[in-house]
């Protein structure tokens, strides 16, 4: 394995950049790594661990047995043979690489060809921002008024960054998300709902701050919201 990895002359290259880490074993390193730290968001997609977290955990996993693997819920059962050597590996790498951060994606080949299998403008499309007005029209009531919604508050962020406006953007689109829920559980259910949504091109902190976003459109008390959920995004996002 170590020799294979010497002959990759550009991988001592990436030393202090993010490792993204594409795989099925790999997402199963993730899991684990969600599982044992109590991480609020369990999706994997996205998932950012320090680098000396990930050689942590990979160093963990490779000495375990398949028996003690079998004995914790959130691997896959079908990644137990491979996982010790797909642990190795990734450990092999990170002591190689050095990376400042590695990122996990639920994406790998199958999803690369289908997208290669896009049209050019399909290809061109904000992937969250174009979830989210699918949700709203599978779950809304039916009104296309994202876009306006948003040029109606715009003048009120209008000193945001990028990536923050991006996430209001977002949010005016999903404004109606829990329309079918009773009102005294609306607020509740919207965070949820936006916590486990099936979005991509959103990263935890993201995904947090949309889903206060639209606790808050119902009436909810962010600052009560759950403390595993808050501490993931900054204090200006929570003033948001």
């Amino acid at each position: 394995m170590d020799a294979a990895l010497d002959d990759v002359d550009w991988l001592p290259d990436l030393a202090g950049r993010t490792l993204f880490a594409v795989g099925g074993s790999w997402r199963a390193l993730a899991r684990l790594h969600i599982a044992q730290n109590d991480h609020p968001v369990s999706i994997v997609h996205n998932y950012r661990v320090s680098g000396a977290a990930a050689e942590q955990v990979a160093a963990l996993i490779a000495r375990m047995s398949r028996e003690s693997l079998d004995g914790i819920a959130c691997v896959p059962r079908r990644r137990l043979e491979s996982l010790p050597t797909t642990a190795m590996t990734l450990l092999r790498v990170l002591r190689l690489v050095r990376p400042g951060d590695v990122v996990f994606s639920a994406f790998g080949v199958r999803e690369g060809l289908l997208f290669d299998r896009l049209s050019l403008a399909e290809r061109g499309e904000d992937p969250l921002l174009a979830a989210c007005r699918q949700l709203r029209r599978r779950d809304g009531r039916g009104f296309d008024d994202g876009a306006a919604l948003w040029s109606w508050l715009r003048p009120l962020f209008a000193d945001a960054p990028a990536d923050r406006t991006r996430l209001h953007r977002a949010a005016c689109e999903l404004r109606d998300i829990a329309w079918r829920t009773h009102p005294d559980y609306r607020a509740e259910e919207a965070l949820t709902q936006v916590i486990r949504a099936p979005f991509v091109g959103i990263d935890h902190p993201g995904r947090v701050f949309l889903g206060l976003a639209m606790c808050a459109r119902y009436g909810g008390e962010t600052a009560g919201a759950p403390a595993r959920f808050r501490h993931l995004v900054d204090g200006r996002a929570a003033a948001d």
